[in-house]
């Protein structure tokens, strides 16, 4: 780690640049893996772990599906490669296939970042500030987890 400093502070001309070259390594380092790790394994000091472990596994590997999804659009032009089938091991693409986004899949996905992005705000605002959510945050928060959750898996289900 130290030699690693150190070419760092030599590469870069001012504080600033080193700075930031800092930062976009961390964010990195914090954002690489396993997906549901970001969650758990407490990378971002967000304070969730307890919460996250109690999810089940389904949204889970719906979570994990969703980012394996992502890469394999943005990284192999939406041609699904044995990263993707290690990654999601129930998947019914095979090595090859174009991935296809489905309103209805897309609907899934955004319903279950959104109860994922509140379950973090709530986590953060809790342990990290000691403070209690409302308003929008705690209906969002609720609906999610109340929610009869079998309408947004099919979507995710279907493609």
């Amino acid at each position: 780690m130290q030699k690693k400093t150190y070419k760092l502070i030599y590469k870069y001309d001012d504080v600033s640049s080193v700075l930031d070259r800092v930062i976009e390594e961390k964010v990195r380092s914090i954002f690489y893996g396993n997906p549901v790790e970001f969650f758990t394994k407490e990378k971002c000091k967000l304070e969730c772990k307890t919460y996250f472990e109690n999810y089940d596994n389904e949204i889970k590997n719906f979570y994990t599906e969703i980012v394996a999804r992502r890469n394999i659009i943005i990284h192999n032009q939406s041609r699904v490669d044995s990263k993707f089938i290690k990654e999601v091991p129930t998947t019914l693409y095979k090595k090859g296939n174009k991935i296809v986004l489905s309103e209805n899949y897309l609907r899934g996905t955004i319903a279950l970042l959104i109860g994922l992005g509140a379950g973090t705000a709530n986590c953060f605002i809790s342990n990290v500030l000691g403070e209690t959510i409302g308003g929008k945050l705690k209906e969002g928060l609720n609906s999610f987890e109340r929610s009869n959750r079998e309408d947004w898996f099919s979507r995710l289900l279907e493609n």
